[in-house]
């Protein structure tokens, strides 16, 4: 996941939520910061995910959080799993 550097941000806060697709509540997963303007998630469950992001300046400064919300589908090994084949 990337983002768009923000001039004169020193690090980035960022938050992930995740809820299965059959659910409406989004549930706290991580919160991170980083001085990158972007973030590598290795073997995401399926499911609906919420990124929110927020440049951190010096002088205690915060843009406004952005946020992405994404799907992340099963494999065709996990379904076929799930339906005994």
């Amino acid at each position: 996941l990337s983002w768009t550097a923000t001039p004169g941000a020193m690090d980035y806060e960022m938050e992930l939520a995740y809820r299965h697709l059959d659910e409406e509540e989004f549930k706290p997963v991580e919160k991170f910061n980083s001085n990158a303007a972007s973030v590598f998630f290795d073997k995401l469950k399926p499911g609906v995910y919420r990124a929110q992001v927020k440049a951190r300046g010096d002088k205690h400064t915060s843009s406004e959080k952005s946020t992405l919300e994404f799907v992340v589908k099963p494999l065709s090994s996990e379904l076929n799993a799930a339906l005994g084949r």
